[in-house]
């Protein structure tokens, strides 16, 4: 079992990430032009606020605050310099190949949380919310291949 503060310490990773989603899905729904399309990324971006708040507050029953990475330690600002580069570059389409992979980035990182020691009321919240994650990066790439078919972009 990971000491409070190694809890602390991946679960903030989890936060910050979750916050840097948030971000980018806010500026993806900029960049779309679909009503429909830009309502589904907006959902998205909800969601991820939602999953910072449940994370935070699992984490107040520790009775600690999450420690936050170096959003430039961890290569964050790389991936959000590729990020917006796709948001720049183009069609709906394209802006939600980006959000899949932003999508899979946050799936591999609760995946890794999950292979730590976590108590088990802790690995509960991040099964459910990986869970979430996943239906939402399910959703986004149903619209890809809706679009692939129709020919929209």
């Amino acid at each position: 079992m990971l000491n409070v503060k190694e809890i602390a310490t991946t679960i903030g990773d989890l936060i910050a990430r979750c916050q840097k989603s948030r971000s980018e899905f806010l500026l993806a729904s900029e960049a779309v032009e679909d009503t429909f399309v830009k309502q589904v990324v907006l959902d998205v971006a909800h969601q991820r606020a939602q999953i910072a708040l449940e994370l935070k507050a699992a984490l107040k029953c520790f009775g600690v605050l999450p420690e936050f990475p170096s959003t430039t330690d961890s290569g964050f600002q790389i991936v959000e310099e590729e990020f917006r580069e796709t948001l720049e570059a183009g069609n709906n389409r394209t802006i939600l190949r980006g959000c899949i992979l932003e999508e899979q980035r946050l799936i591999t990182a609760f995946e890794g949380a999950l292979e730590q020691s976590l108590p088990l009321s802790v690995q509960a919240i991040v099964r459910v919310q990986l869970s979430r994650i996943m239906e939402a990066r399910d959703r986004i790439r149903g619209l890809v291949s809706m679009m692939t078919e129709t020919g929209d972009l």
